[in-house]
């Protein structure tokens, strides 16, 4: 960490993964982001615990994120190792990783000399050190930092947000538009279109135009393993089949314009069975409704400005994560 700056220090990594499309349920464009270091999270975990600390957020209540560094601890010295047929302690080791990628993400938007730091105040920081680490289906402080990361990803890739209901707010051409931000806690299609719907209405008892933000991160998890592509793609809409439905239902809010659907998707690979590799990607996809917002402007907005502008969020964190481990 350079003293002078206050954020965090880092190294260049390859390019990380993205999808995007103007259409529903069109095939996802996915590119490789590559493994993650165990070691480099393990450094960039005391990092934020040292962060938080000189920040005045109270730990007092249960420090998950001590407990990912203790764990990759394990890790490094090999006290704790993935395997073909550990599935627990396979599960712990990402848990640990993805808790202490998501508070650097969080943590160095906290830490940027810029007026949106504001954003991420004591409250949203300590939901980081709150919980179990594994996540439990009704988590509130999951769902916290789930909002706090998808803004620290906003604000990194150069949008201006606003604090405000339904959870978030940008500018959009010439009006605000509102972002109500979902995680999704069951892998069913009921699930997910009751949260569709909150979040809609949400939205619309602002008497603002928005978009739901809906983390899908249980269905990712369900999908196998070395897909390419188009393959992933057909898998991930037939997951989310019953939404389709739900579409025509959902147009009947005029303030829904988009729904974006994103989570970190993370897997074991264990090519021989002494060795594992580390699969680490963020699937994005951006659906719009034409019937409530012109295509042209969709195009615009989403696909030539938001989503680049994610993407290069989700990079500029690569040096962050380091090279890739060897396990």
């Amino acid at each position: 960490m350079h003293a002078d700056a206050g954020r965090f220090s880092g190294h260049d990594m390859p390019n990380g993964m993205m999808t995007t499309t103007p259409d529903a349920f069109a095939p996802w464009v996915l590119r490789p982001l590559g493994a993650i270091s165990e070691t480099v999270l393990r450094a960039r975990g005391a990092e934020v615990l040292r962060h938080l600390v000189r920040l005045g957020v109270d730990a007092s209540c249960g420090n998950r994120i001590a407990e990912a560094v203790t764990i990759l601890d394990q890790v490094s010295r090999d006290e704790l190792v993935p395997s073909v047929d550990n599935i627990a302690a396979n599960q712990l080791i990402i848990a640990a990783m993805r808790a202490i990628y998501e508070a650097v993400i969080i943590v160095d938007a906290r830490l940027r000399d810029s007026p949106q730091s504001h954003l991420f105040t004591n409250d949203r920081l300590r939901s980081l050190v709150k919980g179990a680490l594994q996540s439990g289906a009704s988590d509130a402080a999951a769902n916290r930092r789930f909002e706090a990361f998808f803004a620290a990803l906003l604000v990194t890739g150069g949008f201006t947000v606003q604090s405000a209901e339904p959870d978030w707010r940008i500018q959009y051409f010439d009006e605000t538009l509102g972002i109500a931000v979902k995680r999704l806690n069951a892998s069913t299609t009921d699930a997910a279109q009751n949260l569709l719907r909150n979040g809609a209405r949400q939205i619309k008892r602002q008497s603002l135009r928005g978009i739901v933000v809906l983390n899908v991160e249980r269905l990712i998890h369900e999908l196998p393993g070395g897909l390419d592509a188009a393959e992933y793609g057909v898998l991930f809409n037939e997951k989310l089949r019953g939404l389709q439905e739900q579409f025509d239902h959902l147009a009947r809010y005029p303030s829904l314009i988009a729904l974006v659907l994103t989570g970190l998707a993370a897997r074991w690979t264990f090519p021989i069975r002494a060795t594992a590799g580390l699969l680490w990607s963020t699937p994005f996809q951006c659906i719009g409704f034409s019937d409530i917002e012109p295509a042209e402007r969709f195009e615009e907005f989403f696909v030539r400005q938001f989503a680049p502008r994610f993407r290069n969020a989700i990079n500029s964190f690569e040096r962050i994560v380091g090279p890739a481990p060897s396990l």
